[in-house]
């Protein structure tokens, strides 16, 4: 768990690994156990993190989420309280939104994102091209 410089606190998963850590957000309704099953999978080098957003899984909801916008900073308060700098964000459905404000609000900790949308997964973007 971590406390935010805004008093909510974000529960999150943490596999440690060799590589740039990579980023899972959820969707509406759903929590960071929905990517277990994707942790996994996925070749043991890789650093995962998967966060319960605001108001899902075992995280706070003290102040209301009116915005994508409002859960990017939060995600960006998160990395800094973890000290992650750069990036690699998968998000599915929602959260595939909040990975793309986050990017367009703080494009130098982005270094990939993936959307997955559903069952379809599209590369959209590498933020150091």
């Amino acid at each position: 768990m971590v406390t935010l410089p805004s008093g909510e606190q974000l529960a999150y998963r943490e596999r440690m690994g060799e590589t740039d850590p990579v980023l899972f957000i959820h969707s509406n309704c759903s929590s960071s156990i929905h990517w277990e099953l994707v942790f996994d999978a996925i070749d043991p080098r890789y650093h995962l993190l998967a966060v319960d957003l605001r108001g899902c899984g075992d995280s706070s909801y003290a102040e209301p989420v009116d915005f994508f916008a409002d859960f990017a900073g939060d995600i960006a308060a998160f990395l800094d309280a973890i000290n992650v700098g750069l990036i690699h964000v998968v998000g599915w459905s929602s959260g595939a939104a909040i990975g793309l404000q986050l990017e367009l609000e703080a494009p130098e900790r982005v270094a990939t994102e993936l959307e997955a949308f559903f069952e379809k997964i599209e590369a959209v973007s590498d933020a150091r091209a």
